[in-house]
């Protein structure tokens, strides 16, 4: 005799040819649901609604849903994101206006689902209608909600909704703060990225922390202003670490500055020299700006080891007095296939003394 499928398995087998795109699989589970009278069960409809629209079958995941004597929040949810993700915005807007005629509560899992689909693809006219039906229904007191309206404007662009929404927010956390810091940067106001953080403390008083001056640094980067992310580090109460140097070193490679970018080498090394992806970075910088020539480092003890001019200390004590010179040179041509072959070379030569040491 054997096991009847249930409710729990075969939503869990939906699930998977979901993730899977494994139609012909899921057409089958479907015919197994009709055949065993599943699908009267709500839950099993909302999962083949999901899965149909997932794949782009559209037309079932509709019938599935309009033959559904009494959809629940989630079928309602679900064919609206099934609309949206296939491009039938129109129709997505038909539904969600019947929801409202007809008097369906969209809770707050529902509407940051919905806004965040409208984010996805940038529609623009469906995100608005939204957000006047979360104000209109008071939605807006609700900070998880707040923060989803601000985002989705910031993906579409809209630095003037997105002000307007940032300023009514009573306590933006750090969401609201990355939302905004994109947006600016995005529209390459730097000016703008600048007071926001500024306002972040002194408005609504919110301490600002490593991350989040990590965050204004990568930014900065972003928008060529090093010398703002530089004087912002020095000014920085507190003492930055690796990401706060990571993301001034990356900006210096998308700048192209040598000197800086070696500058803030040293401060990462000094950090954490096992760290490989400091030596690539730097090394691309180098390559970027044609310095092509032969490189080597020496290593003139144990502590301490020279890469492209930078001292890098190794925390381990030499076994014997006296001064020791291990010399590995490094060529790179400009044919090469890669910039970060010097830098990996470089690391394997490191890992291969250090190797050597312990074994001896």
């Amino acid at each position: 005799m054997g096991l009847e499928p249930n409710e729990v398995s075969l939503i869990s087998i939906v699930s998977a040819c979901t993730e899977m795109t494994a139609f012909f699989e899921g057409n089958y589970i479907h015919g197994l649901t009709i055949k065993t009278g599943l699908i009267i069960e709500i839950k099993v409809v909302n999962s083949l609604i999901n899965m149909y629209g997932k794949l782009g079958y559209l037309d079932i995941a509709r019938r599935l849903f309009d033959a559904m004597p009494k959809p629940n929040l989630v079928s309602w949810n679900s064919i609206i994101m099934v609309l949206v993700q296939n491009g039938v915005y129109n129709e997505a807007l038909e539904v969600f206006k019947l929801m409202k005629r007809i008097d369906i509560k969209l809770d707050q899992a529902t509407m940051v689902s919905l806004l965040q689909g409208c984010g996805d693809i940038g529609v623009t006219k469906l995100a608005e209608v939204v957000h006047r039906y979360i104000l209109s229904a008071g939605l807006d007191e609700n900070i998880t909600i707040a923060i989803a309206v601000l985002s989705i404007y910031a993906k579409l662009g809209r630095l003037d909704a997105s002000c307007v929404l940032f300023r009514e927010m009573k306590t933006p956390d750090r969401i609201a703060w990355t939302a905004m810091g994109m947006l600016t940067s995005h529209s390459g106001l730097a000016k703008e990225l600048k007071r926001y953080f500024e306002i972040m403390y002194s408005v609504y008083g919110v301490e600002h922390r490593l991350d989040h001056y990590s965050c204004m640094v990568d930014l900065l980067g972003q928008l060529a202003c090093l010398k703002d992310a530089y004087e912002l580090i020095k000014r920085m109460p507190m003492g930055p670490n690796h990401g706060v140097w990571g993301a001034l070193l990356n900006a210096c490679r998308i700048c192209n500055n040598v000197e800086l970018g070696k500058e803030v080498a040293e401060r990462l090394f000094s950090l954490d020299p096992s760290d490989r992806r400091n030596y690539v970075m730097l090394s691309s910088i180098y390559a970027a700006a044609g310095h092509w020539a032969s490189k080597s480092f020496t290593k003139e003890d144990s502590n301490v080891i020279h890469f492209v001019g930078i001292q890098v200390p190794i925390s381990r004590k030499p076994r014997q007095s006296g001064r020791r010179i291990v010399r590995i040179g490094v060529n790179l041509s400009k044919d090469s296939d890669s910039v970060d072959d010097l830098a990996l070379a470089y690391l394997n030569a490191i890992h291969h003394h250090c190797s050597s040491k312990k074994r001896t």
